[in-house]
């Protein structure tokens, strides 16, 4: 596989990682909104602020991460690795 080629298997990855996690958070932005048109309000700011928080946890160096989210994010990493191991040829994994 060519630089060219690696770089849009790369970038249509980007863009399935993307599209996931906006799938993930859609539902919970539709209820946002729903609760806003409802006018309960006080339960769409509790939604986002458990959504904000989560995300807050998350803001620090890799290395401080649980393996739990280690592991969310090493999915995405095998699937890079999977598409540069195409271009190379099998590595071995340690």
């Amino acid at each position: 596989m060519g630089v060219i080629m690696m770089r849009e298997k790369l970038a249509e990855l980007e863009h399935e990682q993307w599209e996931f996690w906006t799938k993930a958070i859609a539902s919970e932005l539709q209820e946002v909104r729903d609760l806003i048109k409802s006018r309960n309000g006080m339960r769409a700011v509790g939604i986002i602020n458990k959504r904000l928080k989560r995300w807050e946890d998350e803001w620090v160096p890799y290395a401080k991460l649980s393996e739990e989210v280690k592991d969310s994010d090493r999915v995405w990493a095998d699937k890079v690795l999977a598409i540069v191991e195409k271009k190379n040829g099998p590595s071995t994994k340690t």
